[in-house]
């Protein structure tokens, strides 16, 4: 009897915790970039990507901002391998931050059917 009274409160606390909406909750902080110019910058979507990297969406994740899914964890890798951040190195990650800005406001990338 106490089990069953166990398992029964167990498994009203899952399904309480799987409907709850990580959608609205935490709070997305709107980016300021897109406020004032309706554009999207490079980081547009880390937040949301972010939240379903801690579901286990990586797929999901991918497509949110896939520059930054990428480059995120090559520059992780460049910060493990050279232990040091040289200008020309800030150059080219700058740049492929503006390329990434410029081509994603440019082509819809969206994910496939």
């Amino acid at each position: 009897m106490i089990s069953l009274k166990f398992n029964f409160q167990l498994s009203t606390f899952n399904s309480q915790l799987s409907t709850f909406n990580f959608q609205l909750s935490p709070p997305m902080l709107p980016c300021p970039f897109h406020l004032v110019t309706g554009l999207d910058c490079p980081f547009c979507g880390g937040q949301r990507m972010v939240v379903e990297l801690l579901h286990g969406h990586f797929g999901e994740a991918f497509w949110l901002n896939p520059g930054l899914a990428i480059g995120l964890p090559l520059a992780i890798l460049w910060w493990i391998w050279h232990r040091e951040l040289t200008s020309n190195a800030a150059l080219v990650m700058l740049a492929i931050a503006l390329a990434w800005g410029i081509l994603r406001n440019l082509v819809s990338i969206t994910p496939p059917a």
